[in-house]
C-alpha cells in the first residue's frame, strides 16, 4: 500500500474515499507518506465532493429516475472510467517518451 501511495499520491488521496474499509486506515497511511498535509486536505475534500456527487447521482438514477436515468448514469460512469483509463495511458506514454 505504501508503494501505491508513494507512486500515486494524488490518486490515493482522492481514491481512498471510494475504497471500502480504508476510510480510516487510508488517511493514516497517507499521513505517514511524503504528501503534504495541505495538499492531502484539498485532495480529500475533492474526493469527498466527487464521492457525494456520484453516490447521490446513483441513488437518484436507480431510485426515482426510472429506466432511462439508470442507463444515463451507467453510461456516464462508463465514460468516466474509460476517460480515466485513457488519461492514465496517455500519461504513461508521455512519461515513457520523455525517458528516451
Amino acid at each position: 500500500m505504501n508503494r501505491l501511495i508513494e507512486r500515486y499520491p494524488r490518486g490515493a488521496a482522492i481514491g481512498v474515499r471510494f475504497a471500502y474499509g480504508l476510510r480510516l486506515a487510508g488517511p493514516i497511511l497517507i499521513g505517514m507518506s511524503a504528501l503534504r498535509h495541505r495538499r492531502f486536505a484539498v485532495l480529500n475534500a475533492l474526493g469527498a465532493v466527487l464521492w457525494a456527487v456520484l453516490i447521490s447521482a446513483a441513488g437518484w438514477a436507480f431510485g426515482e429516475a426510472g429506466h432511462v436515468g439508470r442507463w444515463v448514469v451507467l453510461g456516464l460512469l462508463a465514460a468516466v472510467i474509460a476517460g480515466a483509463i485513457l488519461l492514465q495511458r496517455a500519461r504513461n506514454r508521455s512519461a515513457a517518451s520523455l525517458d528516451r
